[in-house]
């Protein structure tokens, strides 16, 4: 028997080249039209428009199968070199999606290619949609006939089939706005997107008190001539806590008072707790080279007062950075149009539902700090997260089905062998 060696190019039977040659093709398709568009991408319609899509492609592909399931190619299509492919074309576009910034930027070669904002790019929908067609023939291949061994397959594809497709389409029904309260400035209702376009919402917030409270700030020496904090050992940089000692190089550096909040009275700190208050330590500084010292303030200062560092000798100075936040929240009043009335506090991560929204705490008034009297929120809308998780549910299903199986027929055997 003959064993053919040298197979053509695109003469069957297909293999893998011909599987990944379509798949760099289709994405170069994918990145050429962004090229020759506006390069912002493409808007995934919402509903109903979303719908209609989506069972017009479970027409096509239920269509495709009855009517041309035996052609060479649509089983080609349905292959594993077809799978393969798709699945590290799809995963290529979303690896670069991971590792660069996602963010437009006009004039940029980068943002014309859509590679800055590959979430709603050509060529993710031209891979999600080339990963979707072999994924659905080859669901409708195992599913008919259906057996108990296919039932966790069809589970399992189909759940990924589903996630990936309504996680695509959903994004033509995402509503992702912010919204700037101010204290006591009554209830908002409007919030604005990324492009500053405006939108009266279902739902309002009246902020009532912004709260930030911080950790203890962090105490440096910093070079004179370059401005870098030095930290040559690699550890990280030390709390200030009252009482406590730190060496950093060749400086004993001793914490004698710290306020938490202060005001600059002539050329001391005192404790004010009021707007605008600074953290403010008092230190003693001793050089372990010659044992002189040095006894000042530091503070980070605030929206009120200055920045205070103290100058050590001609190569280094003693600088206190800018105390980080340890939590925010904001104590709010939600309203929505249907008349109901939440009081609640929203913090970080911890999101409140009301008529179909998530409110995010997601930022403040940073030139003010913890004395902010505005708080931002992010508001978003994803009616079709249900069915992405539905997706996800009849993957694990399927995983759990096949391993139930897996070990079903397991069993069977061994019990075979011992009979025998």
């Amino acid at each position: 028997m003959e064993i053919q060696t040298n197979k053509k190019f695109f003469h069957k039977p297909y293999k893998y080249p011909e599987a990944f040659f379509i798949s760099f093709i289709l994405t170069l398709i994918g990145f050429l039209i962004e090229f020759i568009t506006p390069g912002n991408g493409v808007d995934i319609p919402s509903t109903p428009y979303n719908v209609y899509i989506f069972f017009g492609v479970i027409t096509v592909i239920v269509f495709i199968h009855i009517f041309f399931k035996e052609r060479y190619f649509i089983k080609w299509l349905s292959s594993v070199p077809v799978a393969i492919s798709s699945i590290v074309a799809l995963s290529f576009v979303v690896l670069i999606m991971g590792l660069t910034h996602q963010e437009d930027v006009a004039d940029s070669l980068l943002t014309k290619m859509g590679i800055t904002h590959l979430a709603k790019s050509w060529v993710l929908l031209v891979c999600a949609s080339y990963f979707l067609l072999n994924l659905g023939l080859v669901i409708m291949r195992r599913a008919l006939p259906l057996t108990k061994k296919n039932i966790g397959f069809i589970f399992n594809h189909f759940g990924l089939w589903l996630t990936v497709m309504t996680a695509v389409l959903g994004s033509g029904d995402l509503k992702r706005l912010r919204m700037v309260v101010f204290e006591n400035e009554g209830q908002v209702w409007i919030a604005e997107d990324e492009n500053k376009i405006q939108y009266e919402m279902p739902i309002a917030i009246d902020l009532k008190d912004f709260v930030l409270e911080e950790y203890n700030p962090k105490i440096s020496l910093i070079d004179n001539t370059s401005g870098e904090i030095i930290n040559k050992d690699g550890k990280g940089l030390p709390l200030i806590e009252e009482g406590k000692e730190y060496n950093l190089l060749h400086w004993t550096i001793k914490i004698d008072t710290l306020y938490k909040f202060a005001a600059l009275l002539e050329d001391k700190y005192v404790e004010y707790p009021s707007d605008g208050a600074c953290q403010a330590v008092k230190v003693t500084a001793t050089n372990q080279l010659d044992n002189s010292s040095i006894s000042e303030w530091l503070s980070a200062g605030s929206y009120i007062f200055d920045y205070k560092y103290i100058v050590l000798d001609q190569k280094y100075s003693l600088v206190m950075l800018q105390p980080e936040p340890e939590k925010y929240i904001s104590k709010v009043t939600l309203y929505a149009n249907d008349k109901t009335v939440i009081d609640t506090v929203i913090e970080v991560n911890k999101p409140i539902k009301i008529n179909g929204w998530k409110v995010y705490q997601l930022s403040y008034d940073k030139t003010k700090g913890r004395w902010s009297e505005a708080s931002v929120f992010e508001l978003v809308r994803d009616p079709w997260i249900s069915v992405v998780y539905l997706g996800m549910f009849f993957v694990l299903a399927g995983g759990l089905y096949l391993f139930w199986i897996g070990k079903k027929y397991e069993q069977v055997s061994d019990n075979t062998d011992k009979h025998e």
